[in-house]
């Protein structure tokens, strides 16, 4: 949830865990797909593969659960046409990963990234879930559903806002099984955090810091915008605007 910072990363853990990096302020855990890697043999941008390389590994439920070291392949750039191969396995180079665009079109190699300014003006560097990896996507904002492509939602991906075709359609307030149940403009919380929920989690509607509390105070006038990001972390600069309607801590 998940720059490419350790720390205050944009990964979620599974319902009812605290977790310092958690992005809510509160200590309100968002209900995710549990994720982590595997305790032996694991890699990341710290943990080097020698001649090969550390790729994700294991997607279960939308979430990668671990990484692998894997040979290099192929020489394919960044930017360029690729075959992801299989057991994550691709023909990309040393320095890339094999992933669909954007816009949902062919695989193409995307860069990896560590904190700082390591990618393109147009790209950010997003963390793969709770992985140590880093890739250089486009990110969107999902106050402002700005996705080129119409058919396409600025969605919580479990790691990041990322644009998808795949998004859920539960509405603020409903019960939900993890934020890819969510309509794309809220997030999957405990029923702790909310003034009414029928379940164990609901959707919670996103706000903007910015515009103060007024908004979420028209669903119910309890509820305060409270920061995506945990006070004192490193908050992405894209994410700096983004809250969530919910009862102050």
């Amino acid at each position: 949830m998940d720059g490419g910072s350790s720390a205050g990363n944009l990964s979620t853990g599974g319902s009812g865990e605290e977790d310092a990096d958690d992005p809510i302020s509160s200590g309100v855990t968002f209900v995710s797909p549990d994720s982590g890697h595997a305790e032996d043999g694991w890699c990341s941008a710290w943990v080097e593969c020698n001649d090969s390389k550390c790729v994700p590994s294991s997607f279960v439920d939308g979430v990668w659960q671990s990484t692998v070291c894997v040979p290099v392949l192929g020489q394919q750039s960044v930017g360029e046409a690729c075959d992801p191969g299989q057991l994550s396995t691709d023909n990309c180079d040393m320095d890339s990963w094999c992933l669909p665009t954007d816009a949902g079109g062919d695989e193409v190699c995307v860069a990896f990234c560590w904190e700082g300014p390591s990618c393109p003006s147009d790209k950010s560097c997003i963390q793969i879930d709770e992985l140590g990896l880093g890739l250089c996507l486009s990110s969107c904002d999902p106050l402002q559903q700005d996705c080129a492509d119409q058919d396409y939602a600025c969605a919580w991906s479990g790691s990041a806002f990322e644009c998808t075709a795949t998004f859920g359609e539960v509405d603020p307030l409903q019960p939900c099984a993890d934020s890819q149940d969510c309509d794309p403009s809220a997030l999957c919380l405990e029923a702790s955090a909310l003034s009414s929920c029928a379940g164990e989690s609901c959707c919670a509607s996103l706000c903007s810091l910015s515009a103060g509390d007024a908004p979420c105070q028209v669903i119910d006038p309890a509820y305060e915008c409270v920061a995506f990001y945990e006070e004192g972390s490193e908050t992405p600069p894209e994410y700096a605007d983004i809250g969530v309607c919910m009862l102050p801590a």
